[in-house]
């Protein structure tokens, strides 16, 4: 399993705001929640709304995303110095509350930031899983996307992880022993979140800078 989904803190997007003033608007660009997934983009998981959620600061991501007390610090100062900006996340349930998932955006000053993040993510998912037998996964139309499921363990996983310009994505989905559900099925649900989540934001991100319009 990831360093962000797991049982209870799985964590961790708004709409286009205008303001007018003498006859002028400003269009601001949406905020990072906007890009996130939305309810049944992946399959059968409804976001959890109080768990939705925007860090403002790499020491902010650094305590939410499951870092060691001890570790913070560091990996803070390593996410500042790779162009860190803001992170928004959610976690996602299914069925019951037996099904659990996350969606995640991290925006950086540039490209190069955010695949650094997605690689380290993707490589933490993939060494994390401690015997599993693993399966690796792509996402036709998101050339980024590097995907990982993990089963024959008490909890199946899946987890995917990519960019878009400036901003690493990561999402995935955790079920019970015994679903019923392949590697194959477990990964398709996550990659039709994706899919789904790529059209809605054009694949951008953010997807307009702010612009003045008569």
């Amino acid at each position: 399993m990831s360093v962000v989904p797991r049982p209870g803190r799985i964590a961790v997007l708004g709409v286009l705001l205008a303001l007018c003033a003498g006859g002028v608007a400003l269009a601001a660009a949406p905020s990072l929640q906007s890009f996130l997934l939305r309810s049944n983009e992946q399959p059968g998981f409804t976001v959890i709304k109080h768990t939705r959620g925007t860090q403002p600061t790499a020491a902010a991501y650094a305590k939410w995303s499951g870092v060691s007390p001890a570790d913070q610090k560091a990996y803070a100062e390593k996410l500042k110095k790779a162009g860190f900006v803001q992170a928004a996340g959610e976690q996602l349930e299914g069925k019951h509350g037996a099904r659990q998932g996350f969606s995640l955006v991290v925006e950086f000053k540039t490209a190069k930031g955010a695949a650094a993040l997605a690689k380290s993510l993707y490589k933490k998912a993939v060494s994390g899983q401690s015997g599993a037998k693993l399966k690796k996964f792509t996402v036709p139309g998101v050339s980024t996307a590097q995907g990982i499921t993990a089963t024959e363990k008490p909890v199946a996983t899946a987890n995917v992880y990519w960019t878009e310009g400036r901003c690493a994505f990561g999402s995935g989905l955790f079920l019970p022993h015994g679903s019923g559900l392949s590697s194959k099925q477990i990964a398709l649900r996550v990659i039709a979140g994706v899919e789904s989540q790529h059209r809605r934001t054009d694949g951008r991100c953010p997807a307009v800078a702010s612009t003045f319009m008569d």
